[in-house]
């Protein structure tokens, strides 16, 4: 939650549920594979075949979770040895250098692209850089997110703080003059908008 924010369009944001089950700009992590291996078939990478991306990015994170053991840190709720798409963004360098290896270096940059591109979820990217990093185990997660972003996790006593906030109608904003006169704009997770909608704070809300 911040009372303040940079975002043009509002004044304060919120939000009540962190994370995601899924949507068109966070595919689950067997599509993303399924799209490294068509850009790298349709680049005429010799020796690819369909299901070439899956073998690779199991054997990266069965890697990084045995180098997990090994440093003695006790794994966090959001390191998980399984293929998700969290790990998939945090060890595509690990899986360039695999594709590489193999493949060659313009394989290993064609299939980290393929990730980069689909993987353009701006909340997720945050997520990615702040919370659990199966390749960092002794990075501190920061508490305002969940875990990893497929796990939904709720933040109790943010929605009451945010109904408490002062109403701003017919207030002029110094650095936003274009938002003069309206009450106060939330952004908010679509799932508890309509929850904003009986109070009187003005929401607008966002996907994610």
């Amino acid at each position: 939650m911040s009372v303040k924010t940079g975002i043009q369009w509002c004044d304060s944001t919120i939000n009540p549920i962190m994370g995601c089950a899924g949507c068109e700009l966070l595919p689950s992590p067997e599509q993303v594979l399924r799209g490294i291996d068509q850009d790298l078939l349709s680049a005429g990478t010799r020796g690819w075949q369909e299901g070439t991306a899956f073998e690779h990015m199991t054997r990266v994170i069965a890697a990084a979770w045995q180098k997990l053991l090994e440093s003695g840190v006790e794994p966090g709720v959001g390191h998980r040895n399984e293929l998700t798409t969290t790990n998939v963004r945090h060890l595509r360098h690990e899986f360039w250098a695999s594709v590489a290896q193999q493949f060659g270096n313009k394989a290993g940059k064609l299939a980290v692209a393929a990730i980069e591109r689909q993987l353009s979820c701006y909340a997720a990217q945050l997520h990615a850089n702040r919370g659990f990093n199966i390749a960092e185990p002794n990075r501190k997660p920061n508490k305002g997110y969940a875990p990893t972003f497929e796990q939904l996790t709720q933040f109790p006593g943010r929605l009451a703080a945010a109904s408490r906030l002062k109403d701003l109608s017919g207030t002029g904003r110094l650095n936003k003059p274009w938002l003069d006169g309206l009450p106060r704009m939330v952004f908010v997770c679509r799932t508890w908008a309509t929850l904003f909608q009986a109070s009187r704070i003005s929401v607008t809300w966002a996907t994610k």
